[in-house]
Order: structure tokens, then C-alpha cells, then sequence
């Protein structure tokens, strides 16, 4: 018989948004092995309504091979910070046996859950956990890992998590650190984000088009985070150094979008620069597959799944030493600079401009990450989790 899986989290892709993609692949992947269920619960705020045009939602649908129940609630008074904490120990708790009963008549009962991000899934978790008795297991990715920790309240209902699951997971060592430094007796696992390698690929040799241009690439939500405006001052202070045959590509948007093209203008890189929006996954490899470097200036990563996917696609990266690009990142693969700094992605951009910096070959690169986050090995390491659980 099959085992089946219920993956439980708040980030989950939808109509509207590409938010939570990696959970959606991961549990993809597990398919190959099990039977997988998704419970998305969400406790939404009276101020989502107008703002957002968020409604309580109660649905079931099948997405490919995965059955996926979407159930929220209104909290109901949350500027109360005692009342706003019951809404998310309690009202989390009910949502998620909300949906878990609606599964059951359809899908059965899980033998494991694998919950991702400790608040509000990972409680949601333990919580079914308790009701269930079966195994559970947590993924974090958010990181800092203080955002959880805001309030005293917070971090008891995160150390009631940490403690009531049975494995924790970080995808990455930098995760794993963090989530030491709340809670030392806890040893989670580095199982990290799996890249879909059978995607992202090298580019038909035959497609290959040469350009006099060097295309510098970067994707990422147009937010403070991702560390863009650091890429717009190298990418000037490389026109002050006499370089001009290059072009910047930005994949991604967001609500730092004006503000940065105005930054580009002002900065005189008209002609050096260009804002793509939002981009289909298929036109993002497309993409990928067309760049000779791919940047990635962010101020702090989990993991670093673009980066990774670039280099599935065997592409050198610069990535910013913030947390998880120093996981992904090995050496031979890419240059790893200082966060918030532009002058040091300049000189690793200009290294690449003038060959200073001496790469592995395309299928090398990739062959990094397909030996260590591609779809096999990511369901191996899972999977023997589970199993070891399950007995």
C-alpha cells in the first residue's frame, strides 16, 4: 500500500500568485512515491478584505496528482495581541481539522504529515499530529528565523512546535544555525530545496546564438530583500570604469518597481538595463539558458532556488554571502561577495567581464546541482526520512 503524505502550509501557489512554488515541487516530486494531499490553511484579517479583496475560502481541487484543500477563517479581533496569539494557536488548530476532515472523504488519512514553516503550519501540525497519531515533520525556509520570534507568546508557540514534531528539516546549514541559536537542543536535518533539473537544463548547443553583449541575469521579487538597487550601482560603477558592453536583465516585480527603473534612469543606465516584469517559469529558463552570468544581490536567502536553477542551466553565478547561496554556491560554480555591498559585486562582475575569474564548464556546473538538489536525490532523502518515521 502506498503511504500518503499531507503537506501542510500557508505558502502554496495559486491563480494569483506564484508564492510557495518550491513547496509546490517538492510535493510534485513526492508523487513519484507517495500519495499526497495539501491543506493550505490561512487565517486572514478583517484589514485583507479591503485592501486585499481576501474572502474566507473553503475549497478542494485536483492540481495534476495532488489534492489540494484551501480553508481560511477571519481572525476575529487582531489588534489585541493576547486575543491575535489565541486566533493562531487555536483558530489555526481548528482550520487545519476543518480541512483535514473534508480530505479524509475523499483522500483517507495521512500516515505522515510534513508541515513547511513553523507558524502557522508547523503548529497546525502538531496539533493534527496529536488527533492523528502519526508522525510529523517540518521544513523551515523563512529566514531570518526571528521573524518568528517577535513576542513572547510567538516564540513559547514556536518551541511547543520545534518540540512536538518529530524530525525538524532547514534547507540549508545557515537555517539550521539559526534555528539553533533560539533552541540548541534541537538538530534539524539539511535536506535542501529540490531544483527541478529536468526543467532547467542546458541550452541546445544548436540554439546557442553568440552576442558581443555580456547579459548579466537576475530574478526575484522587486523588495527591499533581494538587494536590486546594490546590482544598479555596480552596474554603474562598471560604466565609470569604461565598461559598456553589457546588459543587465531584471525577472521579477513588486512595490520597489518604480522606484528602482527611476533609479536606473537617474544612474544612466538607459540602454544597460531592463526591467522584464513577471515572467512565466518557462520564459524564466528561457532566459536562463540565454545569460552568460546570473547575479543574485540579495540581503539574505534560506536557499537560493534561483541561483540554483541558473546553474542547473549551467550558468556561473555572483551571489551575495547571506545565509543559503553559501550551500548552493561551490567552488569552481560561481563568486560569493559581501551583502549590501556594490562595489564588490562590481569587481566579481568585472572579473567575469575580463576572464579573471576561471569557472567550471556549463555541464560541470550543473552537474553540482543535480548531484545534490535535483528530483532524484531530493526523493531519496525524503523518502528514507519517512520510511524511518513510518516504522
Amino acid at each position: 500500500m502506498t503511504e500518503k503524505i499531507l503537506i501542510i502550509s500557508e505558502w502554496f501557489p495559486d491563480k494569483k500568485s506564484i508564492g510557495g512554488i518550491f513547496v509546490y515541487d517538492q510535493a510534485k516530486v513526492l508523487t513519484r512515491k507517495f500519495e499526497v494531499a495539501v491543506l493550505v490553511p490561512h487565517l486572514a484579517s478583517w484589514y485583507e478584505i479591503p485592501s486585499r479583496g481576501i474572502r474566507p475560502i473553503s475549497r478542494l481541487e485536483n492540481v495534476g496528482d495532488l489534492v489540494v484543500c484551501w480553508e481560511s477563517s477571519l481572525i476575529a479581533i487582531p489588534r489585541l495581541p493576547i486575543l491575535s496569539y489565541w486566533s493562531l494557536s487555536s483558530g489555526i488548530a481548528g482550520i487545519a481539522r476543518r480541512g483535514l476532515r473534508k480530505l479524509e472523504k475523499i483522500w483517507g488519512r495521512p500516515d505522515l504529515i510534513h508541515a513547511h514553516v513553523v507558524l502557522p503550519a508547523g503548529w497546525a501540525a502538531v496539533c493534527l499530529k496529536k488527533y492523528l497519531s502519526v508522525p510529523a515533520v517540518l521544513t523551515e525556509h523563512s529566514g531570518p528565523f526571528v521573524m518568528h520570534l517577535r513576542t513572547g507568546r510567538q516564540r513559547r508557540l514556536v518551541r511547543k512546535t520545534l518540540h512536538g514534531v518529530d524530525r525538524v528539516i532547514a534547507v540549508s546549514p545557515w537555517m539550521a544555525a539559526q534555528i539553533q541559536d533560539f533552541q540548541p537542543d534541537i538538530r534539524p536535518v539539511v535536506i535542501g530545496n529540490v531544483i527541478k533539473t529536468e526543467m532547467f537544463t542546458l541550452l541546445d548547443p544548436a540554439n546557442i546564438s553568440s552576442s558581443a553583449k555580456t547579459l548579466f541575469l537576475t530574478v526575484g521579487g522587486l523588495v527591499e530583500q533581494k538587494g536590486i538597487r546594490y546590482l544598479l550601482e555596480a552596474a554603474k560603477e562598471l560604466l565609470v570604469r569604461g565598461y559598456t558592453v553589457f546588459e543587465i536583465a531584471i525577472i521579477g516585480d513588486g512595490p520597489l518597481r518604480s522606484g528602482l527603473e527611476q533609479m536606473a534612469q537617474q544612474l544612466g543606465l538607459t540602454g544597460h538595463c531592463r526591467f522584464l516584469g513577471f515572467r512565466t517559469p518557462s520564459e524564466v529558463k528561457e532566459w536562463m539558458q540565454r545569460c552568460d552570468l546570473f547575479v543574485l544581490p540579495s540581503l539574505h536567502e534560506t536557499f537560493g532556488i534561483v541561483a540554483a536553477e541558473a546553474m542547473a542551466c549551467g550558468k556561473p553565478v555572483i551571489a551575495t554571502r547571506c545565509g543559503g547561496p553559501e550551500f548552493v554556491v561551490m567552488p569552481g560554480t560561481g563568486t560569493l561577495v559581501p551583502p549590501a555591498d556594490s562595489i564588490a559585486l562590481a569587481n566579481a562582475m568585472e572579473d567575469f567581464l575580463c576572464q579573471r575569474s576561471h569557472y567550471l564548464n556549463p555541464q560541470q556546473i550543473r552537474q553540482s546541482i543535480v548531484d545534490r538538489f535535483g528530483e532524484d536525490v531530493f526523493l531519496h532523502r525524503m523518502s528514507e526520512l519517512y520510511w524511518e518515521l513510518l516504522k
